[in-house]
């Protein structure tokens, strides 16, 4: 499967809502020593960019927020977290929420638009892939080994299917879509 390659990342980005970019490693771990850019390679980083140039603003969980890099973001970050520091950054473009993931992506969507990319981590996605608030999955595997933060693959798979992939030498990039809700009605 590779029509991936002939349908950009970022034209299939611009249509949806809510887009979520995670890498996962060989191992099924999304970190390593807590942070997901030891399993990130170069193709990855350029996806990531595509990905992130057409969101309106970023959800992500207060894990990621203390682990990774936000504060040079250029977009609105909304940061889920119970534990909401007392001074806020310096930078206008964070927001900390004492909200469930997903009010923090209403809130997101109701105050600057769509799409919203989601960066979080597994926890932060977890309630999201359950409820398949996610229009449009993309995932890198990486070949690389992680240390932490396992995706559930029967959660992902039972809640979204793979719909499209890419191999490069460092990546395999996927594309995946929420599941069709199962009738209830007999016809």
């Amino acid at each position: 499967m590779s029509a991936m390659a002939g349908v950009s990342v970022t034209e299939k980005a611009s249509s949806t809502q809510v887009i979520s970019n995670l890498v996962v490693a060989a191992n099924g771990a999304t970190t390593v020593a807590g942070r997901s850019a030891p399993l990130s390679s170069a193709s990855d980083r350029q996806r990531f960019h595509q990905i992130r140039s057409k969101a309106r603003s970023i959800a992500i969980g207060g894990n990621t927020y203390r682990s990774e890099p936000y504060g040079k973001t250029k977009l609105p970050v909304l940061v889920a977290t119970r534990k909401i520091p007392r001074e806020q950054e310096s930078e206008s473009f964070v927001r900390f929420l004492n909200n469930s993931p997903a009010e923090v992506i209403g809130i997101a969507l109701s105050e600057y638009g769509e799409p919203v990319l989601v960066e979080g981590g597994v926890n932060f996605l977890r309630p999201l892939i359950e409820k398949r608030l996610i229009d449009t999955f993309y995932i890198t595997r990486s070949r690389k080994s992680g240390d932490g933060d396992f995706l559930d693959p029967s959660l992902l798979n039972s809640n979204y299917e793979l719909v499209d992939s890419e191999s490069t030498e460092e990546n395999e990039f996927e594309l995946w879509l929420p599941r069709k809700q199962q009738s209830t009605q007999h016809h």
